[in-house]
């Protein structure tokens, strides 16, 4: 691993695969019972590589980062 680079176990990189992939506006749920949403561009199916809180607050994170909070379970594809 190379000073300053982050990486995930095998089983959250594969996570992480499988958020990148989802089309826009997909939503899952993290180990927590949080409902994320895939940012993306509507009509377009354009997905941001972010994720937003469905609930609750602003919050927005990374597709890196939600892995981190599996397992993901998803709802709406």
């Amino acid at each position: 691993m190379s000073k300053g680079t982050m990486t995930l176990q095998p089983a959250l990189h594969r996570a992480q695969i499988e958020l990148d992939k989802m089309p826009a506006n997909a939503v899952i749920l993290d180990s927590y019972g949080h409902a994320w949403q895939q940012g993306g561009t509507p009509g377009r199916g354009v997905a941001s590589g972010y994720w937003y809180r469905a609930f609750g607050d602003d919050t927005e994170v990374s597709s890196f980062e939600l892995a981190q909070r599996g397992p993901i379970k998803r709802m709406k594809v």
